[in-house]
Formats: structure tokens, C-alpha cells, sequence
């Protein structure tokens, strides 16, 4: 009979602060680096930073992340925006944010859903 392992425990961090260089070095012990924020209008923040690199760079440092264990995703939403409150349409949401995490050669999400109103 097989047996089931669960796959390794991630543990994640988030940079929201837009400009500020985040190294291997400056998060130890973390296997997740998530780019806040991804809204409906588009990157803000560290996600808008990581548009604004060239390809090059973006493929350099995903290629350094990835060789250290490291997945490179982006956070959507926050506490900024309110997809459900705001009457966002939820397929086309989705399928916008997908094509930014393809775009970007980014490992995945978080849907960061703070969406209390709602």
C-alpha cells in the first residue's frame, strides 16, 4: 500500500514596500516570497517594482530565488481592495491575474482576501 507524505511546510514572507531589495540573505528560513500587491488596476507596490525590471533582471533573480528553494508569487488584494464590496467580476478577475503571473514568470498567488464588507 503506498503511503502519503505532505509535502514540505511552506513559510512565507511578504515585501509591500515599493524600491526595497530583498536578497536569499535577508529571509532565512523562508521558502515563500510573495510581491505585494496585485489589485484589479494593476501592480502597486514591490508587484509594480517587479514589473518595472527587465526581463533579464526578473529572469536572473527568479533563477537565483528558485536555486535557493525560493517560490516568487504575487499577493492579490490586501486589505486595499474589496473585489466582492466592489462588484468585481470574479472570472475576469481571475483570468487578469493569471496572465500577470504568467507575464511575470511568478511561481503562483496568494489571494490575500480581506474583503470584510462583504
Amino acid at each position: 500500500m503506498p503511503t502519503s507524505h505532505p509535502s514540505a511546510t511552506k513559510t512565507s514572507i511578504s515585501q509591500y514596500k515599493y524600491g526595497r531589495t530583498t536578497t536569499m540573505e535577508t529571509i532565512p528560513g523562508f521558502n515563500v516570497f510573495a510581491l505585494a500587491f496585485l489589485l484589479s488596476s494593476g501592480p502597486r507596490d514591490q508587484a509594480a517594482a517587479w514589473t518595472e525590471l527587465s526581463a533579464d533582471q526578473r529572469t536572473t533573480l527568479k533563477s537565483q530565488y528558485s536555486s535557493a528553494g525560493i517560490s516568487v508569487i504575487v499577493s492579490a488584494f490586501g486589505s486595499t481592495e474589496h473585489p466582492t464590496t466592489e462588484g468585481l467580476d470574479p472570472a475576469a478577475t481571475a483570468s487578469t491575474m493569471a496572465q500577470f503571473v504568467l507575464n511575470n514568470n511568478l511561481d503562483g498567488i496568494d489571494v490575500d482576501y480581506e474583503d470584510e464588507p462583504a
